[in-house]
């Protein structure tokens, strides 16, 4: 085989991992695709932390306090610096229910700061694999029901600037209730207005 021959291989050989991987969920858990469970997602959840720290190793780094920021440090820099210090890791990263994490805002805003972009990326990664694999699952679901059904009508661009800007209010409250307060719900709802007024008035 040459090398996208391979590449078609492999890619295939993954798709129908995917596959086996999603029945055994769903011989697991058979409410999987409409209403998981909180032990199913947290065991999957697990796995994909495994899976994240695996891909990405440069999270794994020591920092140390120096003034209001923690700074990177070698191994060395890290065991002998005798005041505030952080080894951070993936589970590190997640260890703290989104409550508590937000609060660290309060606590300790050196630290919070740190954590937030990257425990942002973990948690995306695991929540948007946990949806693939439910979409996965509705979808293998109705091929073995013989569901033909078409395709439901596209939207029109105005349906989705509605949604668009629904989902973004519905996002930036669950950022704020997370302790992010980047969302200023008055100043969207501003931004808002003022689009949709250019854009149904000209």
């Amino acid at each position: 085989m040459n090398k996208l021959e391979q590449l078609g291989y492999d890619f295939g050989g993954a798709k129908q991992t995917q596959r086996n991987i999603v029945s055994t969920v769903l011989s697991v858990d058979k409410d999987f695709v409409s209403e998981i469970s909180e032990d199913t997602r947290a065991h999957l959840g697990k796995g994909l932390q495994l899976r994240y720290a695996e891909n990405h190793p440069e999270i794994e780094q020591g920092y140390i306090k120096q003034g209001e920021a923690y700074v990177p440090v070698d191994d060395k820099a890290f065991k002998a610096h005798k005041g505030d210090k952080v080894h951070m890791s993936v589970s590190f990263l997640l260890a703290e229910t989104p409550a508590k994490f937000g609060r660290l805002k309060t606590d300790n805003l050196a630290l919070y700061n740190l954590m937030y972009k990257p425990r942002r990326a973990a948690t995306g990664y695991i929540n948007d694999t946990i949806k693939d694999m439910q979409a996965l699952a509705k979808k293998m679901l109705a091929e073995a029901s013989g569901d033909t059904k078409t395709r439901a009508p596209n939207k029109s661009f105005d349906e989705k600037v509605k949604l668009h800007f629904e989902k973004m209010r519905a996002e930036g409250i669950s950022a704020k209730s997370k302790g992010d307060d980047t969302f200023d719900e008055a100043r969207f709802r501003k931004a808002v207005v003022a689009f949709n007024t250019v854009w149904n008035h000209g």
